[in-house]
């Protein structure tokens, strides 16, 4: 079974396995204008609910070449690279009065290179991030919901690069340096602060809209001594067809663009991701859905690589 086909398979089967499960949430889901809105991982919504919402995604990397060593204007050799992707997250949000809510945010995430070629090259990263902030609502009317987050967040990322070892190892040997301070391995720490708007609007029952743009000012895993002001970009459209009495499923388009790099990516550019996603919303107080991923992000050496994935999402209402 190939990569992809067994990524389908995992995300089929956990939601299938875990839709049954119960916290015993009894909230409700979000509304505006007759409309649920439809949950997606990588568009955060406005409300003021008390949420909590789990996210399981694997990946697999294509369109992705690996050329080293590089003598002058020659690549010795040039391979197919194959990289795994995993992550996961934890979100709770606890309303605590109209207007306002905090939360709590666990990231954990890695990236392995499955090949020979790929795991010299580029190794293993493994990332966590802990974030904590609140929510509060600007306006809302029957249509329209708008809030502002403000957040902080401590990103930890380690990393084992073999290719980044040894070049580092050529470097000192012809510098006549020391050999005691270089390692394998690697391990860096980042603070940043976030803070941006969040709207949802529903001009029919059927259909939702939602967006958002962030921007957070902190340091880097690169360079930790410099400060970077990044920015993140999202829009969503859903369609819920029980809102209007055809079944009980939500499907979800999004957009993003983001210049963060805190959950399972370690260098410095701009990534852009597209998600589709069906869901099921047959529950006033739960929702699961399977999303699938096509996105382009940055890799440490300033090439880009695509990226498929595939993520089973949970929330509970309460």
């Amino acid at each position: 079974m190939s990569p992809i086909r067994r990524s389908v398979a995992f995300g089929i089967f956990g939601t299938l396995t875990m839709i049954p499960l119960s916290l015993g949430a009894q909230g409700s889901r979000p509304q505006l204008a007759g409309h649920a809105f439809v949950s997606s991982t990588i568009q955060p919504d406005p409300f003021i609910k008390t949420t909590l919402s789990t996210v399981i995604a694997l990946g697999q990397a294509f369109d992705y070449q690996i050329a080293w060593p590089v003598l002058g204007d020659d690549t010795l050799y040039v391979a197919e690279g194959e990289m795994t992707w995993l992550s996961l997250d934890f979100d709770y949000r606890q309303r605590v009065t109209d207007w306002l809510a905090v939360g709590v945010q666990g990231v954990g995430g890695a990236r392995v290179g499955t090949s020979a070629a790929s795991a010299i090259a580029d190794g293993v990263s493994i990332v966590t991030a802990f974030r904590v902030g609140g929510l509060a609502s600007l306006a809302r009317s029957k249509r329209l919901a708008l809030s502002a987050n403000v957040d902080v967040s401590r990103s930890g990322v380690s990393l084992l690069n073999i290719l980044g070892f040894a070049e580092e190892l050529i470097d000192s040997v012809e510098a006549g340096g020391s050999l005691d301070s270089l390692s394998i391995s690697y391990k860096y720490h980042a603070w940043r602060g976030h803070g941006g708007l969040q709207m949802a609007y529903s001009p029919t029952p059927l259909l939702g809209l939602s967006a958002n743009a962030h921007f957070a000012v902190g340091e880097e895993f690169v360079s930790l001594e410099d400060a970077f002001l990044d920015v993140d970009l999202g829009v969503t459209v859903d369609f819920n067809l029980q809102s209007v009495g055809i079944a009980p499923l939500g499907l979800a388009l999004s957009y993003r663009f983001s210049t963060f790099a805190d959950r399972v990516e370690t260098s410095l550019g701009n990534s852009h991701a597209t998600v589709i996603g069906i869901s099921y919303v047959g529950n006033e107080d739960f929702a699961a859905g399977l999303e699938v991923y096509a996105s382009r992000i940055p890799l440490a050496d300033g090439d880009g690589v695509s990226v498929g994935m595939t993520a089973i999402r949970m929330r509970y209402y309460f």
